[in-house]
């Protein structure tokens, strides 16, 4: 690999150094083509998602006796510069060394023809978006889900790991009725954005602010919101009318529609949405009152 392009600078990460000039020229869109091996290990079956930064296929993994994995591919744009390669790279090893039944496993990451891939479990049953457009949740069985969020982004935030990326569309329901977080996002950039992704955007990064875990709890809150009202805390149609009222406006009280819903756990919710980050309780906080009803 080092063959390719010499680099003086190279990034550690566990149990190899990978060179950062590797994945700092700009190429095409990723892409594999179906029935074809990617990165020496991967047959790929089908394309199964496709962003504007990023690939998602069906693969099956002959270093795990045909396992079937989800592979993502990263545009190099997201890697570009070392800082951002070396804050990409380190997030996925810490999280491939992280055990937790609510966040979808990462079981190998790559650097392949200068685009930096990782492969993850592949997530069956449905997502949470499909699950609610089925229909409304039961109070119980959408407390139960907003509890395991919370430990999927607790399990990523004690290892210094910003999400990025908590969503109706990356959070899945296995057929245990367990709640499994997807994988990890990039920094936000508003252009790069869906109207769909802006739901879930914090007002601070709106005004041009990074990603941190408070940023992971008001999108954490957003999901609340949904399961709890059947709607989302905002609706826009377009990225600049979104904008405006997540930084300005408040959502309405959950329990305007959703009278059931004890006064504790609606007042958490809208804590999770505040405009301030730091008045928003941390994940850790968030358990802490779970538990604390729960005696």
């Amino acid at each position: 690999m080092t063959s390719e392009r010499k680099s003086h600078t190279a990034l550690d990460v566990p149990g190899r150094k990978v060179p950062i000039g590797m994945v700092q020229s700009t190429l095409t869109s990723p892409c594999a083509e179906e029935g074809t091996y990617f990165a020496g290990s991967y047959h790929i079956q089908e394309r199964v998602g496709v962003g504007r930064l990023s690939q998602v296929y069906s693969a099956h993994d002959i270093n795990r006796d045909g396992e079937r994995v989800a592979l993502k591919v990263l545009s190099p744009r997201l890697t570009v510069e070392p800082h951002q390669l070396k804050r990409t790279m380190r997030d996925l090893y810490a999280l491939m060394n992280l055990k937790s039944p609510h966040l979808v496993q990462i079981l190998d990451v790559g650097i392949q023809n200068r685009m930096v891939y990782y492969s993850m479990e592949y997530a069956s049953g449905s997502t949470l978006a499909e699950t609610l457009d089925r229909g409304e949740l039961e109070i119980p069985l959408a407390t139960r889900y907003l509890l395991h969020l919370c430990r999927a982004v607790l399990a990523a935030h004690q290892c210094q790991v910003v999400h990025r990326e908590v969503k109706l569309s990356n959070i899945f329901i296995n057929k245990r009725d367990i709640l499994q977080l997807g994988d990890i996002g990039t920094e936000c950039h508003m252009r790069n954005q869906s109207l769909e992704n802006t739901h879930y955007i914090a007002p601070e990064l709106w005004l041009g602010g990074l990603s941190t875990q408070a940023s992971d709890v008001y999108a954490v809150g957003v999901v609340a919101y949904r399961m709890f009202t059947d709607r989302m805390p905002f609706v826009a149609t377009d990225a600049t009318q979104m904008a405006m009222k997540h930084v300005k406006l408040a959502a309405k009280p959950l329990r305007h529609y959703s009278p059931n819903l004890p006064e504790w756990l609606a007042d958490l919710v809208a804590l999770m949405l505040h405009k301030n980050p730091e008045s928003r309780p941390t994940v850790q906080d968030l358990l802490h009152r779970f538990l604390a009803q729960r005696q």
